[in-house]
């Protein structure tokens, strides 16, 4: 019979020092994240089979950390919590991964070597989903896979390679929104096994499943009365009823304003988490958003000549009300140079609302709105003269070789990046 593993309610027995700390980090590499390999069994100097156990239990224990701060069953409704057994092989044994949902308590079997199934995005997920679904109790895997996603998100990325700027632990995810493309936020919620398998878009979604589960958790309890509902509709229906109405009153848009679609709020909030002065949005998307944001309130940048006493009505108000909030929104996702010239056309905004007869007024207004447009075009024109002259005056490789660095910093001999090494090096020398 293989040996089960012992509880993992403990790191160590008494008496016993405390279990060396594991690293984990991620590698990501085109078309999914793959993962750097824990440490090598003889720097802690333990057998095979007890550093596999060793390594599992380290994992297992993230993964219960995570599980109770995204299920600490405080709302009622909840079945008792499942149990979990695993069973590692024995000599002579070659079992492969298996998850026995049947058994009581439910059993994983997992193969000899850790690396052989910890790194395995078709184990790994699984693995975690079967802890989060038996933390609520369920036998049956929840369709709510996109927290398990998360989650594996959380334990494999510490941000190892972008340690030094606090936006850097979602590369994919903040170059979209950049240029302010975002997912469907449906196709996020209900996403499955297999689409984290192996696809070009698996290492994307991962991030946005990360940035939203950070906006819902710790707040209100919204995983635990998400994950605590047995409705069998699908997991964006539920996050609709359930999740959605309690944010929305903190979205951040003013007071008076409708309440948005749930879309708009997913972006905004990723914006607001992502996107910053030292990590702009694209100078494009920057002048696109002000036209539209412009356009909205053009009919009303206007002398209210025919108003008693000069007054705007209160349509116009609220329109211009929401600019000046949508521009300020605006400034803080745009470089200095071209914040300060927003900034300036929503001060000229307030002052022509509050004060709409006098005419220089809207002359200041539109003045300022010219120079948001001249900022925008010299900075469009120095990004292309500086994309211009980077492919004309430096080679390819020396290009290529800092992205290269940082995509295996501890692996440059694998097939994928030598290739790639000797592409360069053809392009180079014929440069």
């Amino acid at each position: 019979m293989p040996e089960p593993l012992q509880p993992f309610t403990a790191c160590a027995k008494k008496g016993k020092s405390d279990p060396v700390p594991m690293m984990f980090s991620r590698r990501t590499i085109l078309t999914f994240s793959m993962f750097v390999p824990l440490l090598l069994n003889a720097q802690i100097g333990l057998p095979q089979e007890e550093a596999d156990k060793h390594h599992t239990t380290l994992l297992v224990s993230k993964i219960n950390q995570q599980t109770l701060e995204i299920v600490p069953r405080q709302i009622s409704g909840y079945p008792r919590e499942l149990k979990i057994q695993i069973h590692f092989p024995g000599k002579n044994q070659y079992p492969k991964f298996n998850i026995n949902l049947r058994r009581n308590p439910i059993q994983i079997t997992l193969p000899h070597h850790f690396s052989s199934w910890a790194f395995r995005k078709e184990n790994i997920l699984p693995f975690v989903h079967t802890y989060l679904s038996a933390r609520t109790g369920s036998r049956i895997p929840l369709g709510d896979v996109w927290i398990s996603a998360a989650i594996l998100h959380e334990i494999y990325e510490p941000g190892a390679l972008y340690q030094a700027s606090g936006y850097g632990n979602f590369p994919y995810a903040r170059t979209m929104l950049a240029h302010g493309a975002a997912p469907e936020l449906n196709q996020i919620l209900n996403s499955t096994y297999s689409d984290f398998y192996g696809k070009a878009s698996s290492a994307a979604k991962m991030e946005w499943c990360a940035i939203l589960l950070k906006n819902i958790n710790h707040r209100e309890l919204l995983t635990d009365r998400l994950l605590s509902s047995r409705n069998r509709k699908s997991p964006a229906e539920r996050f609709q009823q359930i999740v959605y109405p309690r944010l929305a009153g903190s979205s951040g848009t003013p007071s008076r304003t409708p309440e948005i679609p749930i879309q708009d709020w997913f972006v905004n909030t990723a914006m607001k988490d992502i996107l910053g002065r030292g990590i702009p949005a694209a100078s494009p998307w920057i002048e696109a958003q002000f036209s539209e944001i412009m356009e909205k309130i053009r009919p009303y940048l206007k002398q209210p000549s025919d108003k008693p006493a000069g007054k705007l009505s209160r349509e116009a108000i609220r329109n211009l009300m929401n600019a000046e909030y949508e521009l300020n929104q605006l400034g803080i996702k745009s470089t200095e140079q071209i914040a300060l010239k927003l900034f300036r056309c929503v001060r000229d905004i307030r002052q022509f609302r509050m004060n709409p007869n006098n005419p220089e007024h809207l002359a200041v207004l539109q003045d300022s709105t010219r120079q948001v447009y001249t900022v925008l075009s010299e900075r469009n024109a120095l990004e292309s003269f500086l994309r211009d002259a980077e492919k004309r005056l430096i080679p390819p490789g020396s290009r290529w070789a800092l992205t290269l660095n940082a995509i295996t910093p501890q692996k440059p001999d694998i097939p994928l990046l030598i290739r790639a090494n000797t592409l360069l090096d053809h392009f180079e020398k014929e440069y």
